[in-house]
């Protein structure tokens, strides 16, 4: 397929018209580079020349001539029916396109050929078939002809020529004379058509059988797994679930626990107040040296206290870090998702 702007005329003494020219095969089509824009599309696309180039002087040329001027001349095999005459803007345009055409034309011809050597092969096949036929029914028939009329005169060798692979004929055989013994004769025709025919089908229904069982099997395996995905998610969905409970309840425990250390505080509170208006009604009745004594006293619970407080601090920090290192804020679903994605 090719195609090419050119001038065009039909004969020496017309004018030359600006064209498309187009190449399909052996067909050239000229289309006009301007039309009546008030006409269809289907008309304007409408070509307005067709030039068959097999029934042209091209299909008897070898190669083709290319004028000075860039001209390349069609005449038609019937000089009645006229020419043409192509005109390109440069000599190699008109050189690659005469090329083009008489390609076309070749490769026409050869596509015929081939397919006229093609149906002569089928047919001669076919007949070959045929004749290997018609041999195999002809020597079945005088087989049997020499089994049955002449079984009496020591001709019982002639039945080892049977074809094993005739049902009919071996059954026959079998019946009429039960005490001999069959051969494993098969004629040509059986050997060339027959049993490959029958050991292609057998074979196809093989295939046809492993193939069903592998899609059976693929299936059953997409099924299994499609289960465990549902099983699976619906573990995720569990845990979720457990998730959500698990923390309602710390957020309990923890709102309970919050009221409780109130509550003692608020008791302890009570209670350090209450000891000291105590000390300080039995402050005025005692001695110097009794007075050291609290005082060391107290300074040593003191101690005590801020030793205890900084210890629960670091229990504190280290419940409060390994509670967010277990904890996660990804949903168990997108988590087994992600999983999956980056198995496949």
């Amino acid at each position: 397929v090719t195609a090419a702007r050119m001038k065009v005329r039909k004969t020496a003494d017309a004018s030359w018209t600006d064209r498309y020219a187009v190449v399909v095969g052996d067909v050239l089509l000229v289309f006009m580079l301007q039309t009546a824009p008030d006409l269809p599309l289907g008309l304007r696309l409408w070509p307005s020349q067709v030039v068959c180039l097999k029934q042209s002087t091209l299909a008897d040329m070898k190669k083709v001539d290319i004028r000075k001027d860039a001209s390349f001349s069609l005449a038609a095999q019937v000089s009645a029916m006229g020419g043409l005459q192509l005109q390109a803007e440069d000599l190699e345009t008109m050189q690659r396109f005469a090329v083009t055409m008489l390609l076309g034309v070749s490769n026409v011809t050869r596509s015929r050929q081939q397919a006229k050597l093609k149906m002569a092969q089928q047919l001669f096949h076919e007949k070959k078939l045929s004749l290997l036929k018609t041999q195999h029914m002809i020597e079945l028939l005088h087989k049997s002809q020499e089994m049955f009329f002449e079984a009496g005169s020591g001709q019982f060798d002639d039945c080892n020529a049977v074809c094993m692979h005739s049902g009919t004929m071996r059954q026959s055989l079998i019946d009429v004379t039960p005490f001999m013994p069959v051969s494993d004769f098969i004629c040509e025709y059986c050997s060339c058509v027959i049993i490959p025919e029958e050991e292609a089908e057998v074979a196809t229904q093989g295939l046809e059988a492993q193939v069903e069982m592998s899609r059976q099997q693929v299936e059953s395996e997409k099924r299994k797994k499609m289960a465990l995905d549902e099983e699976t998610l619906e573990g995720a969905r569990d845990v979720r679930i457990l998730r959500q409970r698990r923390q309602q309840s710390e957020q309990e425990a923890l709102a309970k626990q919050q009221q409780i250390d109130d509550a003692i505080a608020a008791r302890q509170k009570v209670q350090a107040q209450v000891a000291e208006m105590r000390m300080y009604e039995e402050l005025p009745g005692l001695s110097s040296a009794a007075l050291g004594e609290l005082k060391a006293a107290l300074q040593e619970q003191l101690a005590a206290a801020q030793r205890e407080r900084n210890r629960l601090r670091d229990s504190l920090k280290a419940k409060q870090a390994r509670a967010a290192g277990k904890s996660s804020d990804l949903d168990p679903e997108d988590e087994i998702k992600q999983q999956q994605q980056q198995q496949q």
